[in-house]
């Protein structure tokens, strides 16, 4: 069974309008793909890490490898991604993605997609699932994942708090027209490193 991530599920294009199954109790559409991990599992030996992003799934997100639970997001218009290094093994895989929209329910941002199964004045026919990119990325397995720079020119310090995966300690080094004026380094914890320089 082919899904065409990107085309969403209840658009026939999709492959997945008519895919469905048991979940939560409750009849679900859900894609399934196909995923070739030789090469992923060479690079999890040098130490790589394999992360599944999804540029947006709406609403409620669930996503197996292999059957075991792999994570869980809720939002439809952010994206978001797993460390799933753990989760594959040598050959083929199975990634199933099972997406929940109650659109009806007013806890739910909708934007203009109609509460009712077609379009209705001007609210265009609702659509959920998959409906951006979906993709795989390769790091190391020390890595940033999000950082904010604070600055206080009056005190001349630069404060990094990073978001990090592993237990490499965090370096940094501050420019200004070229010429190197600081730098500093420290080790994260519990996934956190905040890092203040003076220049």
């Amino acid at each position: 069974h082919q899904i065409r991530a990107g085309s969403v599920r209840t658009q026939m294009r999709s492959g997945a309008a008519a895919h469905t199954a048991e979940h939560n109790g409750r009849k679900q559409s859900f894609a399934a793909f196909k995923l070739d991990a030789e090469a992923a599992a060479a690079r999890r030996r040098d130490g790589q890490r394999l992360l599944l992003h999804f540029g947006a799934v709406d609403y409620y997100t669930t996503v197996y490898i292999n059957g075991v639970l792999c994570g869980k997001h809720q939002g439809g218009y952010v994206s978001f991604c797993f460390d799933v290094t753990k989760c594959l093994r040598a050959g083929e895989n199975t990634i199933t993605v099972y997406a929940e929209d109650h659109t009806p329910d007013p806890l739910i941002p909708t934007g203009k997609q109609s509460i009712e199964r077609e379009s209705k004045l001007c609210h265009y026919t609702r659509t959920t699932g998959i409906w951006q990119t979906v993709w795989l990325e390769f790091t190391p397995h020390a890595y940033i994942q999000s950082v904010v720079y604070h600055t206080e020119p009056e005190t001349g310090k630069v404060t990094l708090d990073a978001k990090v995966a592993g237990n490499e300690p965090l370096k940094a080094y501050v420019y200004f027209e070229g010429q190197l004026v600081g730098k500093g380094q420290c080790v994260a914890c519990d996934g956190k490193a905040v890092l203040e320089i003076t220049v």
